[in-house]
């Protein structure tokens, strides 16, 4: 059962403006590599470029 997270708004405007790509718990910004994070256990990137969310999967 996916949850939806709650993502603040500069979270939002982030995962808009910038190409990701997730590679296990790390979510790596493409375009600009000191936005890269690590991910909570459980949580995994979705959609594509403009359009991404963030998942709870378990």
């Amino acid at each position: 059962m996916r949850d939806k997270l709650e993502q603040p708004l500069e979270t939002e405007s982030l995962l808009k403006s910038h190409e990701f790509k997730q590679e296990g718990r790390v979510l790596i910004c493409v375009d600009d590599p000191s936005l890269t994070a690590i991910l909570p256990l459980g949580v995994y990137l979705f959609g594509e470029k403009g359009a991404y969310r963030l998942e709870k999967l378990f």
